[in-house]
Protein backbone atom coordinates (compact mmCIF):
# COMPACT_ATOMS: atom_id res chain seq x y z
CA UNK A 1 0.00 0.00 0.00
CA UNK A 2 1.40 3.11 -1.39
CA UNK A 3 -0.30 6.51 -0.06
CA UNK A 4 0.91 10.19 -1.20
CA UNK A 5 0.64 13.02 1.73
CA UNK A 6 -0.30 16.32 -0.08
CA UNK A 7 -0.05 19.56 2.16
CA UNK A 8 -2.06 22.05 -0.91
CA UNK A 9 -1.00 25.23 -1.69
CA UNK A 10 -0.84 27.69 -4.50
CA UNK A 11 2.84 29.02 -3.80
CA UNK A 12 4.10 25.65 -2.09
CA UNK A 13 3.46 22.58 -1.61
CA UNK A 14 4.50 19.48 0.79
CA UNK A 15 4.66 16.09 -0.34
CA UNK A 16 5.23 12.64 0.93
CA UNK A 17 5.24 8.95 0.15
CA UNK A 18 4.95 6.31 2.50
CA UNK A 19 5.03 2.64 1.16
CA UNK A 20 4.01 0.22 3.70
CA UNK A 21 4.85 2.35 6.98
CA UNK A 22 8.66 3.19 5.39
CA UNK A 23 8.69 6.95 4.37
CA UNK A 24 10.00 6.93 0.63
CA UNK A 25 9.93 10.22 -0.17
CA UNK A 26 9.43 13.91 1.37
CA UNK A 27 9.41 16.83 -0.78
CA UNK A 28 8.74 20.52 -0.66
CA UNK A 29 8.03 22.11 -4.29
CA UNK A 30 7.85 25.89 -5.01
CA UNK A 31 5.61 27.68 -7.58
CA UNK A 32 6.40 31.08 -7.76
CA UNK A 33 4.46 32.31 -10.60
CA UNK A 34 1.28 34.34 -10.51
CA UNK A 35 -2.17 32.02 -10.56
CA UNK A 36 -3.01 30.49 -13.99
CA UNK A 37 -3.49 27.66 -15.88
CA UNK A 38 -0.74 26.78 -16.37
CA UNK A 39 0.61 26.92 -12.66
CA UNK A 40 -2.56 24.92 -11.89
CA UNK A 41 -1.69 22.42 -14.42
CA UNK A 42 2.17 22.50 -13.40
CA UNK A 43 0.88 21.81 -9.94
CA UNK A 44 -1.08 18.78 -11.32
CA UNK A 45 1.27 17.31 -13.64
CA UNK A 46 4.15 17.45 -9.78
CA UNK A 47 1.45 14.99 -8.08
CA UNK A 48 0.90 12.58 -10.95
CA UNK A 49 4.51 12.22 -11.52
CA UNK A 50 4.49 11.29 -7.48
CA UNK A 51 1.44 9.20 -8.29
CA UNK A 52 3.09 7.20 -11.19
CA UNK A 53 6.47 6.93 -9.88
CA UNK A 54 5.24 5.34 -6.53
CA UNK A 55 2.21 3.68 -7.91
CA UNK A 56 0.31 5.15 -5.37
CA UNK A 57 -3.06 3.30 -3.88
CA UNK A 58 -4.40 6.25 -2.03
CA UNK A 59 -3.94 9.93 -1.39
CA UNK A 60 -4.91 12.15 1.25
CA UNK A 61 -4.90 16.01 0.67
CA UNK A 62 -4.42 18.40 3.88
CA UNK A 63 -6.67 21.56 2.67
CA UNK A 64 -6.70 24.53 4.90
CA UNK A 65 -10.25 25.33 6.51
CA UNK A 66 -13.07 25.90 4.32
CA UNK A 67 -12.93 29.54 4.92
CA UNK A 68 -9.75 29.51 2.92
CA UNK A 69 -11.02 27.53 -0.13
CA UNK A 70 -10.30 30.63 -2.68
CA UNK A 71 -10.93 29.34 -6.39
CA UNK A 72 -7.27 28.40 -7.09
CA UNK A 73 -7.29 26.11 -4.00
CA UNK A 74 -10.62 24.40 -5.07
CA UNK A 75 -9.09 23.72 -8.62
CA UNK A 76 -6.45 22.22 -7.21
CA UNK A 77 -8.16 20.18 -4.93
CA UNK A 78 -10.81 19.02 -8.40
CA UNK A 79 -7.40 18.30 -10.12
CA UNK A 80 -6.15 16.03 -7.40
CA UNK A 81 -9.84 13.89 -7.17
CA UNK A 82 -9.37 13.56 -11.08
CA UNK A 83 -6.00 12.14 -10.47
CA UNK A 84 -7.03 9.90 -8.04
CA UNK A 85 -10.00 9.07 -9.75
CA UNK A 86 -8.05 8.36 -12.79
CA UNK A 87 -5.68 5.97 -10.99
CA UNK A 88 -8.43 4.32 -9.26
CA UNK A 89 -6.63 5.79 -5.67
CA UNK A 90 -8.76 6.27 -2.98
CA UNK A 91 -8.81 9.95 -1.33
CA UNK A 92 -9.34 11.91 1.41
CA UNK A 93 -8.76 15.00 2.78
CA UNK A 94 -8.08 16.44 6.20
CA UNK A 95 -7.21 19.68 8.15
CA UNK A 96 -4.61 20.80 10.23
CA UNK A 97 -7.50 20.91 13.02
CA UNK A 98 -8.06 17.31 12.61
CA UNK A 99 -4.76 16.15 12.90
CA UNK A 100 -4.07 17.60 15.90
CA UNK A 101 -7.01 16.84 17.25
CA UNK A 102 -6.09 13.19 16.12
CA UNK A 103 -3.02 13.15 17.54
CA UNK A 104 -4.01 15.26 20.73
CA UNK A 105 -1.78 17.84 19.72
CA UNK A 106 -2.36 21.84 20.21
CA UNK A 107 0.39 23.18 18.59
CA UNK A 108 2.29 23.36 14.77
CA UNK A 109 5.67 22.20 17.11
CA UNK A 110 4.40 19.21 18.58
CA UNK A 111 3.10 18.31 14.95
CA UNK A 112 6.39 18.67 13.94
CA UNK A 113 7.86 16.96 17.44
CA UNK A 114 5.68 14.18 17.08
CA UNK A 115 6.01 13.62 13.14
CA UNK A 116 10.02 13.38 14.11
CA UNK A 117 9.56 10.69 16.36
CA UNK A 118 7.81 8.72 13.95
CA UNK A 119 10.25 9.61 11.25
CA UNK A 120 13.15 10.89 12.52
CA UNK A 121 15.10 10.27 9.16
CA UNK A 122 13.43 13.50 8.73
CA UNK A 123 15.88 15.27 10.62
CA UNK A 124 14.81 18.48 12.79
CA UNK A 125 14.17 21.92 12.30
CA UNK A 126 16.95 23.79 13.85
CA UNK A 127 15.92 26.05 16.56
CA UNK A 128 17.68 29.33 15.37
CA UNK A 129 15.79 29.37 11.87
CA UNK A 130 12.95 31.85 11.22
CA UNK A 131 9.59 31.89 11.87
CA UNK A 132 9.28 31.95 7.82
CA UNK A 133 11.41 28.94 7.41
CA UNK A 134 9.09 26.91 9.78
CA UNK A 135 6.20 28.25 8.18
CA UNK A 136 7.45 26.98 5.16
CA UNK A 137 8.70 23.56 6.42
CA UNK A 138 5.51 23.18 7.97
CA UNK A 139 3.83 21.91 4.91
CA UNK A 140 6.06 19.12 4.67
CA UNK A 141 5.54 18.15 8.32
CA UNK A 142 2.14 18.57 7.39
CA UNK A 143 2.03 15.86 4.36
CA UNK A 144 4.28 13.14 6.07
CA UNK A 145 1.80 13.15 9.47
CA UNK A 146 -1.06 13.26 6.48
CA UNK A 147 -0.18 10.37 4.85
CA UNK A 148 0.59 8.67 8.10
CA UNK A 149 -2.88 8.84 9.70
CA UNK A 150 -4.03 7.46 6.20
CA UNK A 151 -1.89 4.69 6.17
CA UNK A 152 -2.77 3.75 9.62
CA UNK A 153 -6.83 4.05 8.84
CA UNK A 154 -6.57 2.04 5.75
CA UNK A 155 -4.64 -0.75 7.86
CA UNK A 156 -7.65 -0.74 9.76
CA UNK A 157 -9.84 -1.37 6.76
CA UNK A 158 -8.08 -4.97 5.50
CA UNK A 159 -9.08 -7.70 6.15
CA UNK A 160 -6.99 -10.75 7.71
Amino acid sequence: MTILGISVGTTRTGIAVIKNGVLLSREMHNFDAVWSKKKLNAIIKLYRHYVEKAEVTGIIIKVPPLSKHDKPIKSIIRGIERLALKYGCEHDYITKREIKERMALRRTDELIKFTLKIYPNLGSLPENRTNNYRNYSTKLYEAVLSAHLFYKRQLMKIPE
